[in-house]
């Protein structure tokens, strides 16, 4: 169904007695340009931290009039026109622009060289999904497309701490107040919703204060002088645990 071209028959009529007469008929069919033909493209899923899968384009697609090394594609991430179902008389070859290399979906970013095609994550904290039309387009400008959702399944990160300065203090003066908030990020949660909690120290005295959201070391009202190491813990809603040690040091004074 797809051969074009023309041929010409003759046709001859004999009478009884062997008379004849003929007469030529030439019959034509017309060259009309077949739309790119795209299987579908399968879904990935993922979950943060992983990658997508690298994908050949031109394995998903072929064209009765053309190689698939003819075809050049790009990508969107709306919905393109559907491809029309007519067929159209072939036309002269077009040269057509470069389209779809390196450009960003709308979050992700869709990396296009020729048929092949990486998607990359915004950054490793992102989760979400997005849809992405593969569109094929061959040299007499006919089009077809087909789509993929992507999609990145969140995974609860762990708390972020920075460290937290230790503290010198002459014997008789008071610490610094240490306002926790400071000193942890949590991709996934408020700081407001992180729980801190602290071991309980040796010799030094520590105050957590739940709604400032603050600790206060101190040294008991006897003189004392030396330095602790006290751990310092933050939660996050999901139980995931993160903490870390700061050295208290109370200087003696000289009596």
């Amino acid at each position: 169904q797809e051969w074009s071209g023309k041929e010409t028959l003759t046709l001859t009529a004999t009478d009884p007695k062997g008379a004849q007469a003929s007469t030529s008929l030439t019959y034509t069919v017309l060259s009309v340009n077949d739309v790119p033909v795209i299987k579908k493209v399968a879904n990935q899923t993922i979950r943060e931290g992983q990658v997508f899968s690298y994908l050949d384009l031109n394995k998903y697609v072929s064209d009765a009039d053309h190689k698939t090394s003819d075809l050049i594609w790009y990508f969107s991430d709306k919905a393109p026109s559907a491809p029309s179902k007519k067929k159209r008389r072939r036309r002269r070859k077009v040269s057509l622009p470069e389209m779809g290399e390196n450009i960003g979906g709308n979050e992700l970013q869709v990396i296009l060289e020729d048929s092949k095609a990486s998607l990359m994550i915004p950054d490793e904290d992102w989760n979400g999904k997005e849809t992405i039309y593969f569109i094929a387009r061959d040299p007499d400008g006919a089009e077809s497309f087909a789509k993929a959702v992507f999609s990145v399944t969140a995974v609860n990160d762990a708390p972020k701490l920075m460290p937290i300065p230790n503290q010198v203090v002459d014997e008789g003066k008071k610490f610094t107040v240490i306002r926790l908030d400071k000193y942890v990020s949590d991709a996934d949660h408020k700081d407001s919703e992180l729980k801190w909690s602290y071991k309980k120290p040796k010799t030094l005295q520590a105050t957590l204060n739940k709604k400032k959201r603050t600790l206060t070391d101190s040294a008991p009202s006897k003189a004392l002088s030396g330095p602790e190491s006290i751990s310092r813990k933050v939660n996050d809603p999901a139980g995931v645990e993160k903490s870390t040690k700061i050295l208290s040091k109370v200087n003696s004074a000289n009596e």
